[in-house]
């Protein structure tokens, strides 16, 4: 199983991992697939306005086609909203099955969704 980080703020800022060498008779881990466009997971506006952050871990079972087919919370940002978003949000990525000598299989993948708030911009002083 292998982790991957995503920042999200206002909007997606990082994605970090990547997948390393495979031999032909070894097990290559299910990874989020990054020649699609991942939607940004959505940063519910409670979580925004009560001061929410953190990072929710969530493990998908992807199937041999690449398509998440179940998911759970395998560590809690410690908030309900965001804990419900990044496994929405997950749900609907991409990814590229493991595979085992070569061939497709299903198999658990973890991805961690960082809910980060921009911080704010410091106040500009008026001069008269």
């Amino acid at each position: 199983m292998r982790q991957l980080k995503l920042a999200v703020g206002f909007m997606l800022a990082a994605l970090v991992g990547s997948a390393g060498p495979a031999t032909a008779d070894s097990m290559t881990p299910a990874h989020l697939d990054r020649s699609k466009p991942l939607s940004a997971p959505v940063y519910p506006d409670r979580a925004q306005t009560y001061g929410m952050e953190g990072t929710v871990t969530v493990e998908v079972y992807v199937n041999s086609r690449g398509r998440v087919k179940n998911a759970r919370i395998k560590r809690s940002s410690g908030f309900n909203d965001l804990d419900l978003a990044a496994v929405e949000a997950v749900m609907n990525w991409p990814f590229v099955p493991a595979t085992k000598e070569g061939s497709p299989e299903a198999d658990w993948a973890s991805v961690d969704v960082v809910y980060k708030l921009p911080k704010a911009a410091p106040a500009s002083e008026t001069k008269n």
